[in-house]
């Protein structure tokens, strides 16, 4: 067993991890037995390992995860009553329709790009698809792009590229969640320590959707005369930046094992948390009708 606290996985060219780290409260001023988990160690895990073995990790508080939930939901939702028609002459090809999901046009249609600038969207788009070609046999599913991608060129070059219908292919990519420049001070590499950002993303229209990038690096830290732990970003080493996209069903999967973990480690611990928090009210209303009874 590699990873018992695993909970998650996908693994395709890349591997994407998330790791059950959900702790009990400590039980005293401030982490009172009923609130189910540790205020600061409570959370999940996410892991992204490259292709070529490199690792990112970031941690993502419990208490943060029912709102990005909602956040994803909204987002569909949104994306469901707002899907643009497509004209019945566009429809036929899905040089209108597909949504590049990577490079310099990501979140464009290649319409899209041919009616902001067609000589530099045409230059562009070709080296869009030059790439993925390269990439094709990792992942099949570039297909799909290559093929709207070549039918918008074709289309650009007899003319018949339509301006107005290719002008509502931009979507512009909204931030999920982010947390940035979080350093773990005990994890250290000489007077520089550990460091994670990390970005969930909505792209809408992309055959996966929901992206997630974790950014990793060394870098001094300093602490402010407020207490505050200050990251000197300029000097970081060893910076590893993977990215991870999901579909939405597995997403929805994500979110389901996550709730589950959840809702089950906090049913796991009710029992002795509801007796502790009891026992703790008792001990106060006795020490409270002592010290009257003393006075």
């Amino acid at each position: 067993m590699k990873n018992p606290k695993e909970c998650f996985s996908i693994v395709q060219n890349q591997t994407f991890i998330v790791l059950n780290e959900l702790t009990r409260p400590e039980c005293k001023d401030g982490s009172e037995p009923l609130t189910f988990h540790h205020e600061t160690f409570s959370r999940f895990n996410f892991v992204i390992i490259s292709a070529d073995k490199k690792a990112t990790t970031a941690n993502i508080p419990v208490r943060e995860i029912p709102g990005i939930f909602e956040k994803v939901h909204d987002l569909k939702m949104k994306h469901l009553l707002t899907a643009r028609p497509v004209s019945e002459g566009a429809s036929e090809s899905p040089a209108y329709t597909t949504i590049i999901n990577a490079g310099k046009l990501k979140g464009k249609t290649p319409a899209a790009a041919l009616a902001e600038d067609g000589a530099k969207g045409e230059s562009l788009l070709k080296s869009q698809v030059q790439w993925l070609k390269q990439n094709l046999a990792a992942y099949p599913r570039n297909a799909v792009q290559i093929q709207a991608i070549e039918a918008a060129l074709q289309l650009y070059h007899e003319g018949r590229l339509n301006q107005q219908e290719a002008q509502k292919g931009c979507v512009e990519t909204e931030t999920i969640y982010r947390a940035e420049l979080r350093p773990l001070t005990r994890r250290k590499k000489g007077d520089k320590c550990f460091v994670y950002s990390i970005y969930i993303r909505w792209n809408p229209g992309a055959e996966r959707p929901i992206e997630i990038e974790i950014i990793n690096f060394y870098a001094p830290v300093v602490k402010t005369d407020k207490g505050l732990l200050n990251v000197l970003a300029k000097e970081k080493t060893d910076e590893v930046r993977n990215r991870f996209s999901l579909t939405i069903d597995q997403w929805c999967w994500l979110e389901h094992i996550l709730e589950a973990n959840i809702r089950t480690f906090e049913n796991e611990h009710a029992g002795s948390l509801y007796r502790m928090a009891e026992e703790e009210k008792k001990r106060g209303m006795e020490a409270f009708r002592n010290s009257n009874g003393a006075a």
